[in-house]
């Protein structure tokens, strides 16, 4: 009995259903094929926008916009938009003209805004052109497929305009169509929402790059060769091709980037999340409290990682000198050709220690400091040049050396004596010793510290 009564109120729950669904696609075929036909206070919108603007305002009189820009009366663009792609390209027209490109279609209450709304001038003071416009204001979208086109002549030629481009959550693309050419001076793009940001191969940059994006995707495949680049974003993931920037910043919560060579300084600021570069001339300063992980094929310049939480670094290659310090990631340098400083907590530590025979004296009493509380640290020494400190309180410490370098190795080991390989001494191992590899100097050294791990030294090391 009580299925039969189960399966009648089932049965009236998808009747009722049945019916609420056939009202509703009655009422929007009504309003489709009705457009500007209004029930309970909605209407459908899904009119094809085709305008442009070749004119500074829309006064009869007023001058065109390629004039000012032939006259060097232009030095900026600014165009703002709400939900509208923006893209800026070279097209076979005579004069310089923004197009709005519209297929947007949607539900619209009673009172919203039901049209493209322009909005553009002159700012003979500040020599910009300002162009505005927003969209119609839909309840329900079934299509946002909206571009506003910055369309420049085939002849353009101008390095010397800024382009500053803001919308809250459309797309941006920028030089991506086949056989365009062309250059600005300098670049700002803010979106409020996610976006798609796209700089392509065939648009070039000369003085500044700016974007700021929450998320979504940030790709600059342009010609980037300016004083200053930015990136800004939440999680956008980001991909950067080769650029020159006397500064580039890059700053994130949780963005995955991956960036080609820079021909510059690099400074890194994030809360989390993924930094891989191929080659940096300049120097990578990192943030402190840093919670990253970053892969790094080469470096010229200095590293300066002051106080990174969990953050793990991996480089290839080092030229300069290094100052790296967190406390649970991992530190591995695969070809140290200068001094290094790497301290962490927990963190294991990996060097390859390549040191050149000129390299500078240092000024403290070690050239190279390589030390973790807990963590696992093996170091491998192909030259040995002054003083090199490596210590523990309770990690392991594996080091190594190429056979044949001639230096004085003094160990400390309080609680566990350490391994030695054959080639080092004959005699008993104790503690603590000091002892002259081959006929040293008075200041190539290697000085190890373990407090209660284990230690195990080789003269065997071969770098391959």
């Amino acid at each position: 009995m009580k299925s039969t009564v189960n399966k009648g109120i089932l049965f009236y729950i998808l009747l009722l259903c049945s019916i609420v669904v056939g009202i509703a696609c009655v009422i929007m075929a009504i309003l489709i094929f009705s457009p500007g036909t209004e029930i309970f206070g909605i209407s459908y919108y899904g009119k094809k926008v085709d305008s442009s603007v070749t004119k500074i305002s829309a006064e009869e009189n007023s001058a065109y916009i390629d004039t000012l820009v032939e006259n060097n009366l232009i030095n900026s663009f600014n165009i703002k938009t709400d939900y509208i792609n923006i893209n800026v390209v070279m097209k076979d027209v005579n004069r310089v003209q923004i197009e709005l490109d519209s297929k947007t279609s949607g539900i619209i209450k009673s009172g919203n805004q039901n049209n493209f709304i322009w909005n553009y001038n002159y700012d003979e003071a500040n020599k910009s052109f300002n162009f505005s416009v927003t969209g119609p204001d839909c309840w329900f979208y079934f299509s946002k497929n909206a571009t506003i086109k910055l369309a420049l002549p085939l002849d353009f030629n101008r390095t010397d305009i800024d382009l500053n481009l803001y919308t809250e959550s459309g797309n941006i693309n920028i030089g991506t169509e086949k056989n365009n050419n062309f250059s600005f001076s300098s670049l700002k793009i803010e979106t409020k929402e996610s976006s798609n940001i796209n700089l392509g191969n065939n648009v070039s940059f000369t003085s500044l790059v700016d974007i700021n994006s929450p998320s979504g995707t940030i790709d600059v495949n342009s010609v980037v060769n300016v004083n200053n680049l930015n990136i800004t974003s939440n999680s956008s993931k980001i991909v950067v091709g080769d650029v020159t920037a006397n500064e580039f910043k890059l700053k994130t919560d949780s963005s995955i980037a991956k960036i080609g060579a820079l021909y510059g300084n690099l400074t890194y600021d994030a809360k989390k999340g993924v930094l891989d570069v191929e080659k940096i001339t300049g120097k990578l300063s990192c943030s402190e409290d840093l919670i990253s992980n970053i892969f790094v094929d080469e470096i010229l310049g200095e590293v300066l990682l002051p106080n990174a939480k969990s953050s793990s670094i991996t480089i290839n290659t080092l030229h300069s000198r290094c100052r790296i310090s967190t406390i649970s990631g991992n530190v591995t340098i695969n070809n140290a050709l200068n001094a290094v400083d790497i301290e962490t907590d927990s963190g294991e530590i990996y060097v390859i220690l390549n040191t050149p025979e000129n390299v500078s004296k240092p000024t403290n009493s070690a050239l190279s400091h390589i030390k973790s509380n807990s963590g696992n640290i093996t170091t491998k020494f192909n030259n040995i040049k002054y003083n090199n400190t490596i210590e523990t309180t309770s990690g392991t410490i594996n080091c190594s050396y190429r056979n044949g370098l001639e230096f004085t190795l003094t160990y400390n080991c309080e609680t566990n004596k350490p391994t030695l390989s054959s080639g080092i001494t004959t005699n008993e191992i104790k503690n603590s010793a000091s002892i002259e590899i081959g006929s040293p100097n008075s200041y190539d050294t290697i000085t190890i510290n373990n407090k209660n791990g284990q230690t195990s030294i080789d003269d065997q090391y071969v770098l391959k």
